[in-house]
């Protein structure tokens, strides 16, 4: 065989010869001697191609691989220049405790969440340099909750979840959540953990609905709470007298949704309120205990008579009141009954929210008396589901000279369709309508209502009123230079129903000049 030569490696393997070919061609016969020899060369050379093969094939995968490694270290490059590597780590960090809020190391609500992964734990997985981050961030870790309507059964993983929290928080403020139905415990060792680290409490919340649960024993914090700036108490369990609060020298908001004569704390620190109470009497009682109010949240559900006098709260500047779902009449004392109350000459903010489908809950004449015996200039007013209809809203904004910001929140649905006789039928009025833009359109030939507004926000269904009447609205009010009425600066419409973009126009061209007009 005459050896043929490869031209990429050098390595020569035998061809077919003449020999070979004349013995296949011709008509002699060959000895089984001369056949044996020639296959014994064919067994060789193939064992040599066998070899080589293998060679090779090992050669390609060492390429292979180093062809692998060189596209990994170009992708590792490449990834140098993704923007998420430009961001400064201040900013990183911000970014990574927007993704952390939901730090629920256990919630059961209806649905088995046992393996349920804290954001934060989420986070310091994604990358080595993402896990530095968030190891050497401990406000990352300071705020969680412990959530549970059904029975803990893997407490273990809890306690090793708290243990991490409280663990890479180091000395940070701690931000958290205790909640459980009135069939749950949850155990003891959790809040040993949580006591631990009392020193570091700053805004705690505690819903602890199971009054067979001695709450204030586990609680053994007394005197412990330097950096408390915030409580909020929604249950108690089955404490009649709950001291563990009663020495926080920096707690200035508490949130109560317990009943208020139970919980011990230092009334005369507080400037913040939220307050679920019975009736307007129990929460003037409890306002009275807090000189330094400033910022005051009622949601009260019994109506009572009013047999004492009026409480001034000399420096509340924000009031809202929450009406909760039942009859309009009972709403409309409810308020009577909360304006009959108070008297607040600091006020500037007020906002009334409704729970439901109320109607006509307004009582003009106790509004205008609260406003008289409090002689406070209000200048921001929200008014979001309360039920009132336009001429309503008209009253109310007659006898707010002052405001500069009005928000109207408006969630009925007023036309249903009435499937009996196919007809659309009324549910609820319509605040905001046409008469209401009419009394905001500057004219000088009439008074104008609110003429110090400058900003105003509508979200309702439906509409009352047609586009054009609101950009008239609008331009009336916008640039006035000398004019008894200021200029309308920020305008936000957000109506449940089509509308035509090209009447809106006017307003959009006017944003470049300072007109800041969001319609949807």
């Amino acid at each position: 065989m005459a050896p043929s030569e490869c031209t990429h490696c050098a390595v020569a393997f035998p061809s077919l010869s003449n020999d070979l070919r004349s013995r296949l061609r011709g008509d002699l016969p060959s000895s089984d001697a001369d056949v044996k020899h020639l296959l014994s060369m064919v067994e060789s050379d193939a064992l040599r191609c066998d070899a080589e093969l293998e060679r090779l094939n090992v050669q390609v995968l060492r390429l292979q691989n180093a062809r692998q490694r060189i596209q990994q270290r170009e992708a590792a490059c490449v990834s140098l220049l993704a923007p998420i590597k430009k961001v400064p780590a201040d900013i990183l960090t911000n970014i990574l405790a927007q993704s952390s809020t939901t730090n629920e190391l256990w919630q059961k609500r209806g649905v088995d969440r046992s393996g349920l992964v804290p954001s934060t734990v989420i986070l310091s997985g994604v990358c080595a340099s993402w896990r530095k981050l968030t190891h050497s961030t401990p406000s990352l870790w300071a705020n969680f909750s412990i959530v549970s309507s059904r029975k803990i059964k893997n407490l273990g993983h809890l306690l090793h979840l708290l243990k991490l929290y409280l663990q890479h928080s180091y000395q940070y403020p701690l931000s958290f959540q205790v909640s459980c139905s009135k069939t749950i415990h949850i155990h003891a060792d959790v809040y040993t953990l949580l006591c631990q680290h009392a020193e570091r409490w700053r805004a705690v919340t505690l819903d602890i609905d199971n009054k067979s649960l001695q709450l204030e024993s586990l609680l053994n914090i007394q005197g412990r709470l330097p950096l408390l700036e915030e409580i909020e108490i929604m249950n108690t369990g089955g404490s009649n007298n709950f001291k563990p609060f009663s020495v926080c020298p920096r707690l200035r908001k508490f949130i109560c949704g317990a009943m208020v004569d139970t919980i011990n704390i230092p009334w005369v620190q507080i400037e913040e309120l939220v307050l679920y109470a019975k009736s307007a009497v129990t929460a003037a009682e409890c306002c009275v205990r807090c000189p330094q109010l400033t910022s005051l949240e009622l949601y009260t559900t019994q109506t009572s008579k009013i047999d004492r006098v009026r409480e001034e709260l000399p420096f509340v500047t924000s009031l809202k009141l929450t009406l909760p779902t039942q009859e309009s009449h009972d709403n409309q004392t409810l308020l009577a009954n909360t304006f009959k109350q108070f008297a607040l000459p600091a006020l500037e903010s007020l906002t009334i929210y409704g729970e439901g489908n109320l109607a006509h809950s307004w009582s003009p004449h106790t509004f205008r008396s609260f406003l008289k015996a409090s002689a406070c200039s209000i200048t921001s007013l929200t008014l979001e589901t309360v039920g009132i209809n336009s001429s309503e809203l008209i009253e109310i904004l007659s006898n707010l000279p002052s405001l500069t910001s009005l928000e109207i929140i408006d969630q009925f649905v007023n036309n249903k369709v009435d499937e009996a006789n196919n007809q659309a039928k009324n549910l609820a009025p319509q605040i905001f309508d046409h008469e209401v833009l009419r009394a905001l359109t500057y004219d000088e030939l009439r008074p104008c209502l609110v003429p110090e507004l400058t900003s105003l926000t509508v979200s309702a269904y439906g509409s009352a009123f047609k586009d054009e009447d609101v950009v008239s609205m609008v331009l009336s009010r916008y640039d006035l230079g000398g004019n008894a009425v200021k200029t309308l600066r920020t305008v936000n419409l957000t109506i449940d129903c089509d509308i035509n973009e090209s009447v809106y126009k006017p307003l959009i061209s006017l944003k470049r000049y300072g007109l800041n007009a969001q319609i949807c």
